[in-house]
């Protein structure tokens, strides 16, 4: 059978219509295929609830005025209306829009548009709302009043229907996050239930629903919270927030948490968006003591086999991970945490666990893992300093070429670093990478209300998963030393010195982190709580940051050192450490003067010497001046006596000046005293003492305010240093040294138990008296009340912080941490002062108290004491039972409140220590003292003949003169140069 395709038509039998064939440009094919998309697009506009033709016409009658426009008055706004700032409806404003969010101006689209397909789904605002402006003054005021106020507006909008309801939705949003947070439950199902009934609300996106279902799941409206969330399920059945949200309403169902059918559902939900990525669900380890259950964050496991599907790439500097986990008294929650990261797929790793000071078991579990892991490493801080610096310290010990942090109670998906390293590895433009994560209790109900970060969804951008190159670290350097905010601080260092560009969020959506949520986090403290994002410490700042990364031209002058000099931007000085308070004044004013002093005790050991040493001369610009004004047999004469056995030409070269008060009023300049060192037989020089100090005239004052002035100007800061006025705080008045508007001074305190404090002072300072022990333990005790001496340095108007601390674990690397001194590696050089005089006759001077000098002998006396304390590591124990009772009775009410003024951990280590309350474990000290070790066998005959000779000659000279150069004339005639260098 033939058809009409065959052949071609004759056009006598098949009589077709004529057409006329337009040929048309490419141009204008273009033309017209962009009409058609923009009459497409405005029909869009004209249908959704936002554009009403009535009003647009009626509020711009030079449109109405054109027929075409009329009949198309979407197409007019879409054209030219929308970048106009016209407003399309009394729902929404377009130039407000604009003006909110210039990305959008900046980039050329109609807002409207631009609204409907990204900005509700984002949070947007579609125009201004009052009840943003409450719902701003509720979350920044601190008034009762004020929040008073803001709620009954905020109530009153609620039943508004001004502007396709928006108000209302807006302020059943605001209403409900705040009766969240309170944890008014039944307030915050009220008003998120108006929130519901609304078509279409504001904001847009699905965090208000998350919170409408959580707040009916938890005043148990369990059949409306399931209607409400299966609508959403249907829409989008793998998203993790409302996985998430399904797992809570089966465990709040639950008659039993112990279900095994109901935990299953849990997990099975729990595992659905990590199933539609194709990474491993999650599963429980079995409870092995029902009668102790293990919460189910802590027993999270993934299958082993599954882990190790992909081959572990080889140990390589390249690419090894290190993963910085600051921890304080973590015991309970790190191992947790450290074993989600030892199961890691990616196994390159050196994983750095820095203790803060912990009193708990955290360096215990730490070593567990390290012995059985040697990925594991675990660095100590003598002191508590806070997870930034804790963080640092991991920092600077970090040996991968890429570098992030874990929390100590966070758990970790096995796939978080690798997903989050192998973009870098792949790309050049790349410098970072974040995860999301998701905060949770110990039980695994997930979601919180206390962050904002939370406000726009449960599993959100983590920005302590903030994994960089080296070359960031190298460029950028450490995280600023506060309290909160530091690490988004960073994270937007890093993004204002590269680019936003150059950091990816790997898998958003998807929590590879679940972060546990605790109500003794900052987020739950007044200063440091979310009120503060708003109108308090955390905004101010962060504004503070914004604005000193804005003036950076180069990545480099966003460069933070470790122990910074000064802040690069102002901080509100809640959220700074006092013991940062040196290197970074934390105040709202960067141009000030400030003046630190502190307490501190000789260092033990030859080896802390040359630490110190070390570090005060290893610096590459400009450090402190020493400013000495105190007794001559203070602990910061030993300092002193360290700092002058160096020839300052050579080492100082203006990096640092040690500086001297004189008897004579004033100031030795380092080269003076440098001078002074070479040409006295001791080798260091004491300055003037307080007491002389209070003989000075308001013009001697007055005189030496300003040469400190005028010192200070040419260097960074200024420390004064001194045991001795840090110890009498009345020797310097408001009317003397520092009654001027340029000084602020902190005050930095080592304390410990008064018992102890005298014992070891008596070896330095009593056994050199006509006194008996006992009477001069009556003489020094009144001045030993640390909380009174806390209670009077803190009424002083020029004293800006007082910072009292235990002498407790490494105190000399603690107070170079203070200083803002890197710290060096320990090395075997010896000190001067540590070798005037050899062990054996210090020890014969100690069995024979008639062999001593007078009492003002500080050669003799400074050798002695610390020549026992190389020996022996500490002063022989001198204090009887019934005096040490005695002394700790006198001083007990006092230091009990003395421990409120410590840091809750310092308080906490006062408190279980014993050596502060009770006399009983000073009883048997005395019997325990160490006994002196004996010379080698081949010296002691000539030791012996030597020893007898100095005894007849010292004897002799005694009576003659209690000088001590020529008693150590005497001492080197006797001996020779064998024992005296």
């Amino acid at each position: 059978m033939r058809t009409v395709h065959d052949n071609p038509p004759n056009p006598r039998i098949l009589h077709m219509p004529r057409f006329r064939l337009v040929h048309l440009s490419p141009g204008r094919w273009r033309h017209l295929r962009t009409q058609a998309r923009q009459r497409k697009i405005a029909a869009l506009i004209a249908q959704s609830p936002y554009f009403d033709a009535d009003f647009y016409l009626a509020q711009a009658p030079d449109v109405a005025a054109r027929t075409y426009w009329v009949e198309n008055p979407a197409l007019h706004y879409l054209l030219y209306g929308g970048q106009e700032g016209r407003r399309p409806s009394a729902c929404f404003n377009s130039g407000w829009y604009l003006e909110q969010y210039p990305d959008v101006k900046a980039a050329g689209m109609n807002p409207l548009l631009h609204y409907l397909h990204h900005g509700r789904t984002e949070g947007r605002l579609p125009r201004p709302l009052r009840a943003l402006t409450w719902h701003e003054r509720l979350w920044s005021s601190e008034a009762i009043e004020a929040q008073r106020q803001a709620l009954q507006e905020l109530e009153t909008l609620l039943d508004s229907h001004e502007g396709c309801a928006q108000e209302a939705s807006a302020a059943a949003w605001s209403l409900g996050r705040w009766y969240a947070w309170m944890d008014q439950w039944p307030e915050a199902a009220r008003v998120m239930k108006r929130f519901s009934q609304i078509a279409d609300p504001v904001p847009g996106h699905l965090a208000p629903h998350l919170l409408d279902i959580d707040a009916a799941m938890r005043v148990g409206e369990f059949g409306q919270a399931h209607d409400r969330l299966k609508p959403l399920l249907e829409r989008r059945p793998d998203h993790a927030d409302l996985c998430l949200l399904a797992a809570n309403l089966i465990q709040a169902e639950a008659q039993d948490d112990r279900d095994d059918t109901a935990i299953r559902q849990r997990l099975a939900w729990i595992n659905r968006p990590y199933l539609a990525q194709g990474l491993e669900p999650l599963g429980l380890r079995s409870n092995a003591n029902p009668s102790a259950p293990v919460p189910m964050l802590d027993r999270l496991r993934t299958d082993t086999r599954a882990t190790r599907r992909r081959a572990a790439p080889g140990t390589d500097v390249q690419t090894l991970v290190s993963i910085i986990v600051p921890a304080w008294n973590a015991a309970t929650t790190l191992e947790t945490a450290l074993e989600s990261l030892v199961r890691q797929t990616w196994t390159d790793l050196d994983v750095i666990v820095v203790d803060d000071c912990s009193s708990d078991d955290t360096a215990a579990i730490v070593e567990r893992f390290a012995t059985r892991d040697p990925r594991v490493r675990l660095l100590r801080h003598a002191s508590n300093r806070g997870a930034y610096a804790a963080r640092n310290t991991g920092l600077a010990s970090a040996r991968g070429a890429f570098i992030t942090t874990h929390d100590s109670d966070d758990w970790s998906h096995p796939r978080k670093i690798e997903s989050q390293v192998r973009p870098l590895l792949e790309s050049d433009v790349l410098v970072a990478t974040l995860s999301h994560w998701v905060r949770t209790s110990r039980d695994l109900r997930f979601g919180q209300w206390s962050t904002p970060s939370g406000w726009m969804g449960w599993v959100h951008r983590n920005v302590s998963s903030l994994m960089f190159k080296r070359s960031v670290f190298e460029q950028l350097g450490y995280w600023d030393r506060v309290k909160v905010n530091a690490d988004t601080e960073y994270y937007y260092r890093v993004i204002k010195a590269f680019g936003a560009d150059r950091v990816r969020e790997v898998l958003p959506g998807i929590p590879l982190s679940f972060a546990r949520h605790s109500p003794t986090s900052l987020t739950q403290h007044p200063e440091t709580s979310l009120r503060s994002v708003f109108g308090g410490m955390r905004k101010a700042y962060q504004d503070a940051a914004y604005q000193w990364h804005a003036q950076a031209r180069a990545p480099s002058d966003l460069y933070v050192p470790a122990h910074p000099d000064k802040r690069p931007f102002p901080a509100p000085p809640e959220i700074c450490h006092l013991n940062d308070s040196l290197q970074t004044e934390c105040s709202d004013t960067t141009d000030s003067n400030h003046v630190v002093s502190f307490e501190i005790q000789r260092p033990d050991t030859q080896e802390q010497t040359s630490v110190i040493r070390k570090a005060l001369f290893g610096q590459k610009k400009k450090i402190e001046i020493v400013l000495h004004v105190g007794m001559p047999k203070c602990g910061s004469s030993a300092l002193q006596a360290y700092l002058s056995g160096v020839d300052f030409e050579k080492a100082s070269k203006g990096r640092f000046a040690y500086l001297a008060l004189t008897k004579e009023k004033r100031i030795l300049t380092p080269h003076e005293l440098h001078k002074i060192t070479l040409r006295s037989p001791r080798r260091y020089t004491s300055s003037c003492s307080v007491e002389s100090f209070k003989t000075f005239s308001p013009e001697d004052k007055k005189n030496l305010q300003k040469k400190i002035r005028h010192i200070g100007n040419r260097y960074d800061k200024i420390v004064f240093s001194c045991e001795g006025w840090g110890f009498n705080h009345r020797f310097f008045s408001d009317e003397d040294l520092f009654a001027h508007e340029d000084f602020r001074v902190r005050i930095l305190a080592y304390i410990r138990p008064q018992i102890e404090w005298l014992n070891s002072a008596w070896w330095q300072w009593g056994a050199w008296t006509d006194l008996s022990f006992d009477k001069w333990i009556e003489t020094q005790k009144g001045n030993l009340n640390w909380n009174r001496l806390h209670q009077n340095w803190s009424q002083k108007n020029w004293v800006e912080g007082v910072d009292f601390r235990l002498m407790q674990g490494d105190v000399v690397h603690d107070f170079l941490d203070y200083l803002g001194l890197d710290r060096t590696e320990r090395h075997t050089e010896s000190p001067l002062i540590n070798q005037s005089l050899p062990a054996p006759l210090l020890r014969l001077f100690q069995r024979h108290r008639e062999l001593r000098a007078g009492p003002h002998d500080s050669e003799t006396d400074f050798i002695l004491s610390r020549r026992l304390n190389l020996d022996s590591g500490k002063s022989p124990w001198v204090i009887h039972s019934d005096l040490a009772k005695k002394l700790i009775g006198f001083f007990l009410s006092e230091n009990r409140k003395l421990s409120f003024s410590l840091t809750p951990a310092q308080r906490k280590s006062m408190l279980e220590d014993e050596r502060w309350w009770t006399s009983e474990l000073y009883s048997l000290r005395a019997a325990k003292n160490p006994t002196p070790e004996e010379p080698d066998l081949e010296d002691l005959e000539a030791l012996a003949v030597a020893a007898l000779r100095a005894i007849i000659d010292l004897d002799r000279q005694i009576q003659k003169t209690k000088n001590a150069n020529s008693l150590e004339r005497k001492i080197r005639s006797a001996f020779g140069s064998k024992f005296i260098p």
